[in-house]
């Protein structure tokens, strides 16, 4: 979880943070000295950087509009049920595997394990037809680096 952190706050974090270059004779705007209105530390921008303030994109009052908030609730609604019964099923395959078969919860842990590993295969399977360039290609590192943190875990 700790480097996961980490790798959020190298990775993502300077992206989503506007640049600002300090004026003559000031301080770095990201420093804790210059904490005024315009710096991170402050809370005006601390209120901005909130997570949950993407749920506004949902409200037919939020920037995106009326018609894309719609489309969006239908979208969010469509995944929720989705990994809902996605989820549900990998756990009734293994409550049945343990019942029928007799196996010990870490034996129907090992097939999570190689179920998890197939949708490695495959997901690394398509990201290797992918070919970007620019800027496409540090979100491509990212993705390989998210697809091994997520094979380590599993081991």
């Amino acid at each position: 979880l700790g480097a996961a952190n980490v790798a959020y706050c190298v990775c993502i974090l300077p992206e989503s943070l506007q640049p600002r270059a300090p004026a003559a004779g000031q301080d770095s705007p990201l420093s804790p000295a210059s904490a005024g209105s315009d710096s991170p530390a402050s809370p005006s921008m601390r209120a901005q950087l909130n997570p949950l303030k993407a749920f506004r994109l949902l409200s037919p009052r939020g920037p995106a509009g009326p018609a894309a908030a719609s489309a969006l609730r239908r979208i969010c609604g469509v995944l929720f049920f989705l990994y809902t019964a996605k989820w549900s099923m990998v756990g009734v395959i293994l409550m049945y595997a343990e019942i029928h078969f007799d196996w010990s919860p870490q034996r129907a842990g090992m097939l999570l394990t190689m179920w998890g590993a197939a949708q490695f295969c495959s997901m690394m399977c398509l990201k290797l037809m992918d070919r970007p360039s620019g800027r496409a290609e540090r979100e491509r590192r990212t993705s390989w680096l998210g697809l091994f943190a997520g094979l380590c875990g599993m081991l």
